[in-house]
């Protein structure tokens, strides 16, 4: 379940707007947008600087009911670049709608890592429907 809705996040940020503030790479002699899935960026792509990074972040406890969360960590060079992908992320998927999905997301405060590299969490809140 968690691999279908993290690939529907992925497909839904795959949008000219986000693209366009994006680095590239090529891959098999095919341009990709940096936009990753995973614990971290593969180490052979670290040196991208405005990416986009989609992981889990739902909790694993007892009981009938677990949360499916996800983190898009966006990254860009300047504090404005970055809070301008994270609202733009945010507008891709806060109560938006999947296949058999309902997001909500919430932007967090953005994060100084570097001189030339800002970090803003945006989580993503992800709700089954139930269908009979």
């Amino acid at each position: 379940m968690h691999d279908t809705v993290q690939a529907q996040i992925i497909v839904a940020l795959d949008i000219d707007a986000i693209r366009g503030m994006l680095d590239t790479f090529t891959l098999s002699a095919v341009e990709h947008h940096a936009i990753f899935a995973g614990r971290m960026i593969p180490e052979k792509y670290q040196d991208l600087n405005q990416t986009i990074l989609v992981y889990s972040t739902s909790p694993i406890g007892s009981g009938d009911i677990r949360p499916i969360n996800f983190t898009a960590s966006c990254r860009a060079e300047t504090e404005y670049r970055v809070q301008s992908l994270a609202e733009l992320v945010y507008d891709a998927l806060n109560r938006t709608f999947g296949t058999g999905t309902y997001y909500q997301a919430v932007i967090q405060p953005p994060i100084r890592e570097t001189d030339n590299c800002w970090h803003i969490p945006v989580e993503i809140n992800c709700r089954n429907s139930i269908t009979t």
